[in-house]
């Protein structure tokens, strides 16, 4: 009978364990870098190289230049996440979405677009000490690339050249999306061999830029 009974008990917690298992959330199919699941979410968690002691809390936005209806043009901010500074970096999550009135349309000139009505948005990462000074943006960068976070409401693609030389080669999905960028090139394929890191770029003023 002890026996019987021993051998239910494991039995039962090799169920447990198993369910436990295939229950278990994981980062497999993150992306490290970036933060950008296979589901097309973001949580980014950054260990910046060069920060600030007195750097206290961590804003993630997108902010757009909206030609609103009968009203002109006008700045239009959304916040992604807010978190605190801590241990020489920070982790954050942005919404799986975005609303449309803070996304724009336009995007660049000269460049077209395969949908010129979708629209998007940019994202600015910000840092500020507890009174709530402005203290600089972060960014992501490796020896010839940088990264750009946009989210985009709908799929499609931005390819050309502009005069000065810049070249676009941007296939965009709907959601959440990286853009790579350098002197020369944007782009949404990720280069090889780059080793990607966070930075902060300290401000010059105490005025955030938009």
């Amino acid at each position: 009978m002890k026996k019987k009974f021993l051998a239910l008990v494991i039995s039962a917690m090799t169920i447990s364990l198993v369910a436990c298992e295939k229950g278990k959330t994981t980062d497999d199919n993150k992306d490290e870098v970036t933060g950008i699941t296979e589901n097309n979410l973001v949580e980014i968690k950054a260990e910046v190289v060069s920060g600030r002691s007195d750097i206290a809390i961590v804003v993630a936005r997108i902010i757009s230049l909206i030609d609103f209806p009968n009203d002109g043009w006008h700045w239009a901010e959304y916040v992604l996440d807010s978190v605190k500074y801590k241990n020489g970096g920070f982790k954050m999550s942005f919404p799986e979405t975005v609303p449309d009135e803070y996304l724009r349309t336009n995007i660049t000139e000269g460049i077209p677009l395969s949908d010129s009505q979708a629209k998007w948005g940019r994202v600015t990462i910000e840092a500020y000490n507890s009174a709530g000074k402005y203290l600089g943006g972060f960014f992501l960068a490796g020896k010839d690339w940088s990264i750009e976070y946009m989210y985009s409401n709908r799929s499609f693609t931005e390819k050309g050249k502009i005069e000065d030389g810049l070249e676009f080669d941007c296939s965009y999905k709907k959601g959440w999306n990286v853009i790579y960028t350098n002197y020369w090139k944007r782009t949404t394929q990720k280069p090889l061999n780059e080793n990607f890191k966070w930075y902060l770029a300290e401000a010059t003023c105490d005025i955030r830029p938009l």
